[in-house]
């Protein structure tokens, strides 16, 4: 398996299709790089989401709530 598969198999955290190994170097490279971007974008996009929904707690619960989630 080559370097950029390996990269691909442990960004999707699952092992690859076999048609994968007839893919180019570079397409699974260039893959690799689209799914980390795509996964970086869905945890900003959660972390705005669950940061903007503490608004509508009430102040008081909001320590509370935060720490709960972890923030």
């Amino acid at each position: 398996m080559s370097a950029a598969a390996t990269s691909l198999s442990t960004t999707v955290n699952a092992p690859l299709p076999a048609e994968f190994a007839n893919l180019p170097e570079d397409d699974l490279a260039r893959l690799d790089s689209l799914v980390r971007a795509a996964v970086t974008a869905r945890a900003e996009s959660m972390d705005r989401a669950i940061k903007g929904s503490l608004k509508h707690a009430p102040k008081l619960a909001r320590p509370a709530i935060r720490k709960v989630l972890g923030l």
